[in-house]
C-alpha cells in the first residue's frame, strides 16, 4: 500500500504531494521561458528542472494559447531603385529581397513570388 504524504511546500515554489510535484503558475512561466531562449531544447530544459518532456510542452502549448495575439507591427522597408525590369511571369520579379525579423535574416536574389516572401515572413515571427 502506498503512503500518501501531506504536502509539504518547497523552497523552488513547488509541492509534492505523493510522487508528484506541484509547481506554481510562477515556476511553470519560468521553465517555459527557458525553452523561448535562443538554442534552448526543451529536453534540455525538463531534465534540468526535473520535469518531463512530454509534460514541458503541454505547458508550453497552454501558455501559446492563453498569450494574447500577437500586436501587428511595422517593419523597417528599404526601397532601392528597379534595376531589372518586370519578368515575363505574374507575380514574380527580378531583384533582391532581404527580410530581417527577430535576429535572422533571410536574402532573396533572382526571381521572388511574393507568397514565398509571405510564408518566410509569417515562417520569421513563429
Amino acid at each position: 500500500m502506498q503512503e500518501t504524504q501531506s504536502p509539504q511546500s518547497i523552497e523552488s515554489g513547488l509541492q509534492r504531494r505523493g510522487r508528484y510535484q506541484r509547481r506554481s503558475l510562477e515556476e511553470k512561466a519560468r521553465i517555459v521561458a527557458r525553452c523561448a531562449e535562443p538554442g534552448a531544447s526543451v529536453a534540455a530544459v525538463a531534465l534540468a528542472h526535473g520535469v518531463n518532456a512530454n509534460l514541458l510542452r503541454k505547458w508550453i502549448e497552454r501558455a501559446r494559447q492563453e498569450a494574447p495575439p500577437p500586436r501587428a507591427a511595422f517593419l523597417p522597408v528599404q526601397v532601392s531603385p528597379a534595376a531589372h525590369a518586370l519578368s515575363a511571369s505574374p507575380g514574380a520579379y527580378d531583384g533582391v529581397v532581404d527580410v530581417e525579423l527577430g535576429g535572422a535574416r533571410i536574402t532573396l536574389r533572382g526571381r521572388v513570388d511574393p507568397a514565398v516572401v509571405s510564408a518566410l515572413i509569417a515562417g520569421l515571427r513563429r
